[in-house]
């Protein structure tokens, strides 16, 4: 066993079999019964086959029953690397784009910034399609930034939001039923990330992977993290997204 907790933790937990988890999950692997994408893991939360889950922000926005766990999240406060947007033609050129299915939080992401920072008209397709710019997320995005090669380029969502905005994004939180125990469980989290952050040298021995997690991903999440969750959710009322202001409630 890695570290930090038994086997014995009785809590089922559902992350994403991505990278930028691990520090998060690392010394409960034994706990984690479900692996999935963003969009799955939310499924898993409503079906009750987890307590708790790694679930995209906008999640929370939809279902305001569950609960948050303050002071640990998935967020970057500049470039994310993981959550970019590859352009095939110039940004001024960019009529469509195909989306990332794996999760709405980063496909919202992508219209804020498009459609109400940039005023832009785009027609949104999948990601099979033909496109102008092709949404990417997780691991994957981390693979299609290595290999690219000019003309393409890539913006990347994390960095673009900081710049325009001044705040954190915050990807993802751990989203939790209302079960049996839940203030234990939220404070086991956070020590679960304090543990994981310590190991990043165990997690992985790539060089640019603990640069990765160490300078591009924060897991803090703190007041300003906060208010660029407010702020997010304010420009998708803006696009008429979440017309009703959800109230959040943060254990």
């Amino acid at each position: 066993m890695k570290a930090g907790f038994s086997s014995g933790f009785p809590f089922r937990l559902g992350s994403v079999p991505y990278l930028n988890a691990r520090p998060l999950t690392w010394t409960l692997e034994h706990a984690v019964v479900f692996r999935g994408t963003p969009n799955a893991l939310c499924k898993a939360l409503q079906e009750r086959q987890v307590d708790a889950a790694l679930a995209p922000i906008v999640f929370a926005f939809q279902h305001p029953d569950f609960l948050l766990v303050d002071g640990v999240g998935i967020g970057a406060r500049g470039p994310v690397r993981s959550v970019i947007l590859v352009l095939e033609v110039p940004l001024d050129q960019v009529r469509t784009v195909a989306l990332d299915p794996a999760s709405r939080t980063s496909a919202l992401l992508v219209r804020v910034w498009l459609e109400g920072f940039l005023g832009r008209e785009i027609r949104y397709v999948s990601r099979e399609s033909i496109s102008d710019a092709h949404l990417w997320i997780g691991d994957p995005a981390l693979a299609v930034r290595r290999s690219l090669r000019p003309p393409r380029q890539l913006v990347d969502l994390g960095e673009v939001w900081n710049k325009i905005t001044g705040y954190p994004f915050v990807f993802a939180v751990w989203t939790v039923r209302n079960v049996s125990g839940v203030s234990q469980l939220a404070n086991l989290l956070r020590e679960a990330k304090d543990l994981g952050l310590a190991r990043i040298d165990e997690i992985t021995n790539v060089a640019e992977e603990r640069d990765y997690l160490s300078h591009c991903i924060h897991y803090e999440l703190g007041p300003q993290e906060h208010a660029g969750i407010e702020c997010f959710l304010s420009q998708l009322r803006k696009l008429g997204i979440f017309p009703q202001t959800p109230s959040l409630t943060w254990i």
